[in-house]
């Protein structure tokens, strides 16, 4: 039995395999991982060195503290459009809604947001802020409402992610334009609308085109030891990775704050 190292108290083993999953490490400088979930870890490779983070985003990624909130699970709203003011949902499996899901709580507020039923602030259009947004009926006939605190979840959490993505390249000195591959990994990250991420703020714009879904790069990577039997790999890329403490970072807070803004 081999347990693959930890790189710190945050950022655990199953980032170490996930690195050796994706593959950034050894690639050409200017590669990112991002494992969007309630503990989001975030990982830079530049210049031979892993420099990485753990950001608490909370449960609103995986449909927790959402009032219609559930798991990935058929029923649940994976998709959200809205048009002529109306939304249009696809549930998981295609069965009647029950709830929603992880993916469709960010494309429910990437769609709030583009048809102007937000504002910058997260302040919903007019009754919206006291009823919520009517997504779908259920079998029996509730109405799945996306709410004025749904919304406040979902800034948080887009807050931590994105603010944590900047500090790696601030302290990296990196710009955007620098970084020429993004991973999102996780299996939550692969059903992810990466567009719709973008335009609520939890990636910047100019890494959009640039990121691609990986699926579960940990399962990925401990398949990959287990082929190679070469415990010597991960043990080093533990090892040679630094962690920046986003608590004790100056500019997280500032940073947090200004990116709760759409």
């Amino acid at each position: 039995v081999y347990l693959p190292r930890c790189i710190s108290a945050f950022v655990g083993a199953d980032i170490t395999t996930a690195i050796l999953g994706t593959g950034i490490r050894g690639t050409d400088p200017g590669s990112m991982m991002v494992d969007v979930g309630t503990n989001g870890e975030i990982v830079l490779f530049w210049k031979d060195r892993l420099i990485c983070c753990a950001t608490a985003a909370g449960p609103a990624f995986e449909g927790g503290n959402i009032k219609w909130g559930m798991g990935s699970i058929p029923g649940a709203i994976s998709k959200v459009r809205i048009r002529n003011g109306a939304a249009e949902i696809e549930t998981i499996r295609q069965t009647p809604p029950k709830g929603i899901c992880g993916t469709g709580v960010i494309e429910a507020a990437a769609e709030l947001w583009t048809a102007g039923m937000i504002d910058h602030t997260g302040r919903m259009a007019g009754e919206y802020a006291k009823q919520g947004y009517p997504l779908a009926q259920t079998e029996s006939g509730e109405w799945i409402v996306f709410t004025q605190q749904d919304i406040r979840e979902v800034q948080m959490a887009k807050a931590a992610i994105r603010a944590g993505i900047e500090i790696l390249c601030m302290r990296s000195g990196v710009t955007h334009a620098q970084i020429g591959r993004v991973c999102l990994a996780g299996g939550f990250g692969y059903f992810l609308n990466i567009e719709k991420m973008a335009s609520v703020g939890i990636l910047p714009r100019e890494l959009a085109e640039k990121t691609t879904a990986v699926g579960n790069s940990s399962l990925r990577g401990a398949l990959m030891h287990l082929m190679e039997q070469n415990s010597s790999v991960m043990q080093k890329m533990a090892e040679e990775a630094k962690e920046i403490s986003l608590a004790e970072d100056k500019s997280f807070s500032e940073l947090y704050l200004n990116y709760m803004m759409f």
